[in-house]
């Protein structure tokens, strides 16, 4: 019971949830990044080119919807052909 106590002890002080605020002042960034994540934060996607068939078009349409999904990059690889 006692490391129980101690865990959850623990966890408040390591996530910083007891921390004093001043009224009106608003400290939890994490949650303002939630909503709208920097981009550093924002996911990457494996993009596999299966035995070269991509276009110009399809790069170009494949890439802005990753945008409007949210993903900030992604990681290319050729498979198949040889």
């Amino acid at each position: 019971m006692k490391r129980l106590w101690f865990v959850l002890a623990l966890i408040v002080v390591l996530t910083g949830s007891f921390r004093p605020t001043r009224a009106g002042q608003n400290t939890d960034v994490s949650a303002d990044n939630f909503y709208a994540p920097p981009d550093s934060a924002k996911p990457w996607a494996y993009w596999w080119w299966l035995n070269g068939n991509v276009s110009k078009v399809g790069i170009t349409r494949d890439l802005e919807e990753m945008e409007r999904q949210g993903i900030n990059g992604v990681l290319i690889f050729q498979a198949g052909g040889g």
